[in-house]
């Protein structure tokens, strides 16, 4: 089966779109959403097992006091995603070349940084990181069809 060229360029549009909205909700998802555990009872810490199930609350990175570290990796990778997802959009609906360069920079780097960060923050980058794959396969693929095709040599 053939699929146009016109038809890739949808899909890597539409990936860049995914992957913008996709990274915006999973910084959302992050500053507000109750995700780190801590124990209320007093004097039992989070990392031990002893805390009682009745005492565990959940804070949001906001309230939990997350460290400097923490939040440059989060600003690192909404950058880092949304410099990837403008390559794509760029690439599919203007034609820029560069954004290609960006486009791929920004794949490679988010999928970096989601696989550090895969048993913390990183892991809610998964979905944006996916939908940038699929643009820069999709750009790939587009570019490879465009390319003219050598005639067999006849001998």
């Amino acid at each position: 089966m053939r699929v146009s060229r016109r038809r890739i360029m949808l899909i890597e549009l539409g990936a860049g779109v995914a992957a913008t909205l996709l990274t915006l909700g999973a910084l959302g998802l992050l500053l507000f959403a109750p995700l780190i555990a801590y124990c209320s009872a007093v004097g039992h810490p989070v990392a031990q097992s002893s805390c009682p199930a009745s005492a565990i609350r959940y804070a949001t990175l906001l309230h939990a006091g997350a460290s400097a570290g923490t939040w440059t990796f989060l600003v690192g990778m909404l950058l880092v995603s949304l410099i990837g997802a403008v390559g794509a959009i760029g690439e599919a609906r203007y034609g820029w070349r560069w954004s290609i360069g960006a486009l791929w920079a920004g794949t490679l780097l988010v999928f970096a940084g989601c696989a550090l960060g895969v048993r913390g923050v990183g892991a809610v980058y998964l979905p944006a990181t996916l939908a940038l794959c699929l643009a820069a396969y999709a750009s790939l693929l587009r570019h490879r069809l465009a390319r003219p095709r050598r005639a067999p040599a006849s001998t």
